[in-house]
């Protein structure tokens, strides 16, 4: 369990392993913390162990209800004291997968063949793998892939990205998320994962893609696996039905990458998520009413304040606040 929480909080747990985790931390909240904040007070660049060990102990040696009589020398029960020697062991780990098990950078760590990129709140970014397919990463997304693909091409992606794969009639490319399996030979498509609601999505641009439900932990059923087209969504939920496939109603589901947003009488609620999503806004209906105003344009690359301006000026609404907060005010639509 060490190693795992190790490879956890390091960012190098794989899906699964990060359900694992999250299932020992239900139970176990108590020692999770004090891992969890050992693992704070060690700066992952300088990794100064004796600072967290010293923050893990001083936390340890302040909780009441663990000095007793009874209690070894030194004042700890035998329960923490075994929780601190075992930061320690976490503590060694994370600096060989921070330090001696790779190479790092801000948003990037190489361990043990295995490549892991993170993008942050509002940054996206290009990621080449080796056999020439490209993953352009939404913010906040995961990605974890081997240096050099070997027999099969696989990686495991948490997030929003959009895929665009080499061909390989003799390796098919996986994308495995905590919910599915993603099986293409060479097409092009998007993955968006939502650990809230427990489902993965893929919209297929280009090309076949095979979708499959993995089995879920403690869960007794057989996998199910649907093909999807260009022009078609597939979702996987972790729990109810599985897997369904619609028509792709979303034209605006690539705009995040493209900065081209194409409305045609688009609702107002649903323009407002678009232009959120797209520019990482913060964007306000002011009454529920307008939200059903249908707006018909066109943006392509063009700067918030001006598709602000174009919407004011096509309805007649007040637009107030600036950078990418707004709020929009004014008369329902009849």
């Amino acid at each position: 369990m060490i190693e795992l929480l190790a490879k956890y909080l390091s960012g190098n747990a794989s899906l699964e392993e990060q359900q694992q985790v999250e299932e020992w931390r239900n139970e176990n909240q108590e020692e999770f913390l004090s891992f969890s904040e050992a693992w704070s007070a060690a700066d992952v660049k300088s990794f100064d162990v004796e600072k967290a060990r010293a923050s893990v102990m001083g936390r340890i040696s302040t909780q009441k209800n663990f000095t007793k009589p009874s209690e070894p020398r030194g004042g700890f029960s035998g329960k923490l004291w075994a929780v601190a020697a075992s930061v320690i062991v976490l503590l060694g780990i994370g600096y060989f997968l921070f330090m001696g098990g790779g190479t790092s950078s801000s948003d990037e760590i190489t361990v043990d063949g295995w490549v892991v990129v993170e993008t942050d709140a509002g940054e996206t970014k290009d990621v080449e793998l080796s056999d020439g397919s490209v993953v352009s990463m939404s913010d906040m997304s995961r990605l974890s892939y081997p240096t050099q693909f070997a027999e099969e091409r696989r990686v495991v992606f948490n997030g929003k990205a959009f895929f665009d794969i080499t061909p390989d009639p003799d390796r098919a490319f996986k994308v495995e998320t905590v919910e599915a399996m993603v099986t293409v030979v060479g097409t092009s498509f998007q993955v968006k994962t939502v650990s809230e609601a427990k489902y993965s999505e893929v919209i297929v641009e280009t090309g076949v893609v095979s979708l499959t439900k993995k089995p879920q932990p403690n869960v007794a059923e057989r996998p199910i696996k649907v093909e999807l087209f260009p022009g078609e969504t597939g979702v996987v939920r972790r729990e109810g039905q599985g897997v369904s496939k619609s028509k792709n109603m979303n034209q605006n589901y690539l705009a995040w990458k493209t900065n081209k947003m194409v409305f045609k009488q688009t609702s107002m609620k649903e323009v407002v998520s678009t232009l959120n999503e797209v520019y990482k806004a913060d964007i306000k209906l002011a009454n529920k009413d307008i939200g059903d105003c249908r707006l018909t344009a066109t943006f392509d690359g063009k700067p918030i304040n001006e598709v602000m301006e174009v919407i004011s000026q096509t309805f007649s609404f007040e637009v107030t606040g600036s950078k990418n907060k707004y709020e929009i005010s004014g008369k329902a639509c009849r």
